[in-house]
């Protein structure tokens, strides 16, 4: 025990006094019986239940064997065990009332690693998953270790739906990083669509004529589908066109662009300065843009619209039914049909005008996040993540599915929307394949 030296020095004054000055024993002798002498070690030559080989009983305040250790502390790490104590268990050095990391834990709380304060069994999120158990972020109750569609990867793999083992990250474009996770935005146009995954990677399908349907494999910030060519904008602010070149639609300038509208025969993007750019066919001036600051443009059939940075819509190209005549107002958003458009006010309103013989220009009443004109049919994102189309819809095209939806985009005679899990639904006339997406990348 910590006393040793006072024990030892009393063990061998103690066979001093016994010995008397002509005596015989001495601090050599085993005086107790015990086996042991006091320069053997035995802290105590009066009982020979006390030695160096005595069973050590715990906790009651005598060091039976000598060994100097702490009688109340038997594993020897520091904390106090026995029915006093507050160890838990007294017998494992891994387990201790001690928070040692000073994470507000110890072991004996179930502290996992009381070296790591990172780790502790505090589940903070309520998700039912702790830093001890893989939980990456235990402050975000979506995300945890737990691997719900046993498809090998968790929210902390970045699974973004881990309800669907169809979506998970793969390296796609092969430079040894996991990447794929679910599509992000899609694009719909005659009997053809596209989308872009969580990487900035293209994938259409349905009709390919003239390779519309085959994109380049690039990674984009943005893609648009026109009649037969679509372009997108890269992650270095390029664009890419690819299908029908005629009049020179999937030919694009030179520049950095922050947005890109591919319309029937011509496209039209905003640059990094904010002017427009348009080209392709221009016989009704639709590839003829005003100058000015925009923060967005959209094209439809022999028609453009842009979004100045005012908040104003301004209109150009042929003008039946009106469709080059906006309303007065600020919008945030604006999408341009074959012969119709919608946009968003800033009060989170539609607003629709030209064309309107199937209702395509009559939008419901609430707020809406986003808003896409087809050909006869409009669809629309509510605030709540809802979808809501009206207008033509004998194919189905206008139907409004259920579920919480991210991006959605009206084609010709079909529809196709991201939901907020990263798949891709898609409704309406399924001609080509149109309406049956990719699951993957």
């Amino acid at each position: 025990m910590r006393f040793i030296e006072l024990t030892l020095s009393t063990s061998i004054l103690t066979a001093f006094l016994l010995s008397g000055c002509g005596g015989s024993t001495s601090i050599f002798e085993d005086i107790d019986g015990d086996g042991y002498s006091a320069t053997e070690g035995d802290c105590d030559e009066t009982n020979p239940e006390i030695g160096p080989g005595a069973e050590e009983i715990w906790y009651d305040g005598i060091d039976q064997n000598c060994d100097e250790a702490d009688d109340f502390d038997a594993d020897g790490d520091g904390d106090i065990g026995g029915p006093n104590g507050t160890d838990c268990d007294d017998t494992d050095t891994g387990k201790s009332s001690l928070d040692i990391d000073n994470d507000g834990q110890s072991s004996c709380d179930g502290d996992c690693d009381d070296n790591d304060a990172s780790l502790n069994n505090d589940d903070m999120d309520q998700d039912n998953y702790t830093t001890c158990d893989g939980d990456c972020d235990d402050d975000n109750p979506f995300i945890d270790s737990s691997d719900l569609d046993g498809d090998g990867y968790s929210t902390c793999d970045n699974d973004c739906n881990d309800s669907d083992p169809n979506f998970f990250p793969t390296d796609r474009d092969g430079d040894g990083a996991e990447d794929f996770c679910g599509w992000t935005d899609i694009s719909s146009s005659y009997f053809v669509s596209c989308s872009l995954d969580s990487v900035g990677s293209a994938s259409c399908w349905g009709s390919d004529d003239f390779d519309k349907a085959s994109p380049p494999r690039a990674d984009f910030e943005s893609i648009s589908v026109g009649y037969h060519h679509s372009c997108g904008v890269n992650i270095t602010g390029n664009v890419e066109c690819w299908g029908l070149d005629d009049h020179g639609r999937a030919t694009p300038p030179t520049g950095t662009f922050d947005d890109v509208s591919a319309g029937f025969a011509h496209t039209c993007g905003v640059l990094d300065s904010g002017s427009l750019s348009c080209w392709g066919m221009d016989d009704f001036d639709q590839a003829t843009p005003p100058s000015g600051s925009f923060m967005s443009v959209s094209t439809g059939s022999y028609h453009s619209c842009g979004i100045a940075s005012s908040g104003d819509l301004e209109c150009w190209g042929h003008n039946d039914h009106n469709k080059a005549t906006p309303p007065l107002g600020s919008f945030e958003s604006l999408s341009i049909g074959w012969h119709h458009n919608c946009g968003i006010t800033t009060s989170g309103s539609i607003e629709c005008w030209g064309w309107n013989e199937f209702g395509q220009s009559s939008p419901p009443s609430g707020s809406f996040e986003s808003v896409s004109a087809g050909y006869g049919h409009s669809c629309g994102i509510t605030t709540d993540g809802n979808v809501e189309c009206w207008g033509w819809s004998d194919f189905g095209q206008a139907r409004s599915p259920s579920g919480s939806f991210v991006s959605v985009s009206a084609g010709y005679i079909h529809t196709c929307g991201v939901t907020s899990d990263g798949a891709i639904e898609c409704w309406g006339n399924g001609d080509f394949n149109v309406t049956t997406p990719p699951t993957g990348p």
